[in-house]
């Protein structure tokens, strides 16, 4: 995978989920908190894969546990995404998941504006976690 296009295409999962916002609200209280709570830590690592890698730090595990998340999106979102769609978004976020790789690329304008999409993903994961929760 080209690691300059790692940060883009988290994005494009993060704003395709975001785009799902009205079937993600249908769903009960307590599955409604379980993806808040999900797309939060989601954030939380986003943010700080992309705040190691402008300090010129490697982020260190944060590939494995967007991994862990991605493999588990579709199970959280069951009953209230259609099923392809729920896979199609986690298999978006499994195959991007190496954040690592941009450390190569930190310095540059292109690894930098990647970058930025991580933070961008993040802001869109915390507003839709808002969003559901005041529903």
């Amino acid at each position: 995978m080209d690691y300059l296009l790692i940060g883009e295409r988290i994005l494009a999962a993060i704003q395709a989920l975001f785009g799902l916002k009205g079937s993600l609200e249908t769903a009960k209280r307590d599955q409604r908190e379980r993806m808040v709570v999900l797309f939060e830590k989601v954030a939380e690592c986003l943010e700080a894969a992309a705040s190691e890698l402008r300090r010129g730090n490697y982020p260190g595990g944060r590939c494995q546990e967007l991994l862990t998340y991605a493999v588990e999106l579709p199970a959280v979102v069951e009953g209230v995404l259609d099923a392809g769609k729920a896979k199609e978004i986690g298999d978006a976020l499994r195959d991007a998941h190496e954040v690592e790789r941009l450390f190569a690329v930190r310095g540059t304008p292109e690894g930098e504006a990647d970058i930025t999409r991580l933070d961008e993903a993040a802001g869109l994961l915390r507003a839709l976690g808002n969003l559901l929760r005041a529903r």
